[in-house]
């Protein structure tokens, strides 16, 4: 016997396949008194039906209605309602139950509400808000035409957000369609070929690059379109938002970490920042950092230093701190958390007033040799910080939180003599070199001592 994919209907009954190829309907114990057994034992009944495609999609139709009824008290428990013979004689068919065609938006919150405690809370927030209002936004446009609703999405959205409201869509109408809720699903396989669509000389505004990738130089900028892509924030959005671009690039940190820091985590005697958090948006909560749930609590922070009187020390001094319930440091006009689609739009594309971000229009004027996201400031500080002031990946990677295992290492409590390097410009080279030898001879000191 072969048993079939979970679904939540399986709490009242169950479909089994059969041996023989035939199809048949096993009931919970806790429904066996209505079927005048003992308690405790399951009750089954033939479904008189060959195991197919199309037999077992009306037959899971029929569970569907068969838990609702027990959930509301009207089950029949003689099964007549259901378009089943409670008994060992065999039919050649059953037919499904009436298509009541409830509208796309009715279907979404029906999907949404059963995968309550199967999905992060992150995920339940996008679907319930988000990716909903999206889908709202797109029916009040184009009506509720599934082409109509692809194209509106493809042309207005970013990638990432159309390809999970259709991949949403498509899901819930099959969804549907088990319920008898709706006789056809017209979004299926619409996120097939939705990749082909995207333009091939740049990356989306939502691209993330795994870790793994993290010093491949081809995925960040030069020390000098660095500082050109900060001083373009600094001119056309002076403030908050290019305050926030220019901590990303000094630090490594991910948007959601850069946007959660708060006041209490500089440590201006110690010379430091923790980054021990990351704000979510569509939750409007602070979570732990990526990587770092299965770890200990006392593990789930980096220390990120923040050398005397230098780029990010400075940086942070001409931050006037406003007050605010979550003594957060970046705050946008309003004085609220940023909203991360807003600084990829500041970024990248502004999609309402159709018109490019700073970094797009950079790329558009050729002042910037390629267009990279927003992610991959963290990319760029790796990979300036390993090749051009040659500090041990080991030690970047724990400031930037590369991997678990290193962040619980714990390199920067090691080695707390060595710093990020930003300012260049008034050193030799022989001087650089000269750092670096002695940073790297009082590490070696250092382990010579512990081993010792």
């Amino acid at each position: 016997m072969v048993s079939s994919a979970r679904q939540g209907y399986e709490s009242t009954v169950r479909i089994e396949k059969l041996k023989a190829g035939n199809l048949r309907l096993a009931f919970s114990t806790k429904l066996a008194t209505l079927f005048n057994k003992p308690e405790g034992t399951t009750h089954r009944v033939s479904a008189g039906l060959i195991d197919s495609s199309g037999n077992y999609a009306a037959l899971e139709s029929k569970c569907w209605l068969m838990h609702n009824d027990y959930l509301s008290g009207e089950f029949d428990n003689s099964l007549e309602r259901y378009g089943i013979k409670n008994t060992k004689q065999k039919v050649t068919f059953i037919t499904t139950a009436p298509v009541q065609n409830k509208t796309l938006l009715e279907i979404w919150d029906l999907y949404v509400e059963n995968l309550e405690n199967k999905r992060s809370l992150n995920t339940l927030n996008k679907l319930k808000k988000h990716w909903r209002n999206t889908l709202l936004e797109t029916i009040n446009k184009v009506g509720e035409n599934p082409l109509a609703i692809r194209k509106f999405l493809i042309e207005n959205k970013t990638f990432a957000v159309a390809l999970e409201v259709l991949r949403n869509l498509e899901k819930s109408n099959n969804e549907a369609i088990k319920r008898g809720l709706r006789d056809s699903n017209l979004f299926e396989g619409m996120c097939s070929d939705f990749n082909a669509e995207r333009r091939s000389n740049t990356l989306s505004n939502d691209h993330t690059v795994s870790d793994e990738d993290v010093n491949n130089i081809e995925l960040a900028y030069s020390l000098d379109e660095m500082n050109l892509i900060i001083t373009e924030f600094y001119n056309q959005l002076p403030g908050t938002t290019a305050n926030l671009i220019k901590f990303m690039f000094l630090t490594g940190t991910r948007i959601s970490e850069a946007i959660a820091v708060k006041w209490s985590d500089i440590k201006w005697e110690r010379e430091c920042i923790i980054i021990c958090r990351q704000w979510i948006d569509h939750a409007q909560c602070f979570a732990p950092l990526k990587g770092t749930k299965k770890l200990p609590q006392r593990k789930q922070y980096r220390v990120f230093p923040m050398p005397k009187d230098e780029s990010l020390w400075r940086l942070m001094k001409t931050i006037v701190p406003i007050e605010h319930k979550l003594d957060l440091v970046f705050l946008n006009d309003k004085v609220k958390p940023f909203r991360r689609n807003k600084v990829w739009e500041a970024w990248a594309d502004d999609s309402h007033n159709k018109k490019h971000g700073i970094v797009k229009r950079l790329v558009q004027e050729k002042r910037l040799s390629k267009y990279l996201s927003i992610h991959h400031t963290r990319h760029t500080f790796s990979c300036i910080q390993q090749n051009i002031y040659h500090i041990d990946a080991k030690v970047v990677s724990s400031w930037i939180g590369h991997h678990p295992e290193v962040n619980e290492k714990h390199y920067w409590e090691a080695d707390k003599q060595i710093k990020p390097q930003y300012d260049s410009s008034d050193k030799s080279e022989i001087e650089l070199l000269r750092e670096q030898l002695k940073q790297q001879q009082e590490l070696i000191n250092k382990l010579i001592q512990e081993k010792t």
